[in-house]
């Protein structure tokens, strides 16, 4: 993955989303490159470099396998902003806000996972759902953790799942 060049604006351009590549590390992954060739390029002096960088990867982290947080998401615009480039930087965050509300609000990240694991369910026609462990777990969910519940209640063997 690393052999792309990302030393011009049309280099970086020139990036799809079919190099996105699929179960391989955080460290080959084309936007997590991205990132660091962002920071390269600011240390190197070459902010707009750092810019483009930042955009394509915030083009393409929202495809890719593994999560992003708001804070990867709004280094864009934190460049912007030391670029003096205010409006664009408005721009941008309200643009990642009505795009990704998700990445922006924990709640609604966990509800739409819940939704998506309850269609995969419904698709299967499995009743059963087994919550895994986190470490990253509210107060109100950590009691669930590692459990196996029944979505409907249909099954008595294991308790129902309280809906959310």
């Amino acid at each position: 993955m690393n052999n792309f060049r990302l030393d011009t604006v049309e280099e970086i351009n020139s990036i799809t989303r079919k190099e996105l590549r699929r179960g391989v590390d955080m460290l080959d992954s084309i936007e997590y490159v991205l990132q660091r060739k962002a920071t390269e390029h600011k240390k190197n002096g070459r902010l707009d470099l750092a810019i483009e960088c930042l955009r394509k990867s915030n083009e393409l982290m929202p495809h890719a396998e593994m999560s992003y947080s708001a804070k990867d998401y709004l280094r864009l615009i934190k460049f912007l902003e030391e670029d003096k480039q205010f409006e664009a930087a408005d721009i941008e965050e309200a643009r990642l806000k009505s795009q990704l509300p998700e990445v922006f609000d924990p709640s609604l990240a966990r509800k739409i996972v819940f939704d998506q694991t309850v269609q995969r369910m419904q698709e299967s026609g499995s009743d059963l759902l087994e919550i895994s462990e986190s470490a990253f777990t509210c107060a109100d969910c950590s009691c669930l953790q590692g459990r196996v519940f029944s979505y409907s209640g249909a099954d008595r063997r294991f308790p129902a799942l309280r809906k959310v």
